[in-house]
């Protein structure tokens, strides 16, 4: 891969997302950005519920830096850290998904993940 970032794996998940500026001035079109994300194995409740959260609670620095390509790879790595501390099984919902354990992951959702597991590919 690019910028030194390990060769993809068939077992990543690929994240794409866009961007448009709300000023909707032409001289800011579209941003696009991709990070692969190494998967975690097992069934989870609440990933998209909290990566919502993680993408709200940045929108204004988003608006600021317009650096939709970092902000990706932390909520990326964020989610991955909180995937990866939850152990699976260990709180069961129906259908034998795990609960997403954020108290236990409190720390990494209060400062961020350790390093950036995500590897921005745009």
């Amino acid at each position: 891969g690019s910028g030194g970032s390990p060769s993809p794996r068939a077992e990543d998940i690929l994240v794409v997302a866009s961007y448009v500026p709300a000023d909707g001035d032409e001289r800011h079109p579209a941003i696009t950005a991709a990070a692969r994300v190494p998967r975690v194995e097992g069934k989870f409740s609440g990933t998209g519920d909290l990566f919502s959260a993680l993408v709200l609670s940045e929108w204004a620095a988003l608006e600021e830096s317009r650096d939709l390509a970092k902000h990706l790879s932390r909520w990326c790595s964020t989610l991955h850290a909180v995937l990866t501390a939850t152990k699976p099984g260990t709180i069961r919902q129906a259908a034998g998904f795990s609960e997403l354990d954020v108290v236990g992951a409190q720390n990494v959702l209060k400062h961020g993940a350790d390093g950036p597991v995500a590897a921005s590919l745009v």
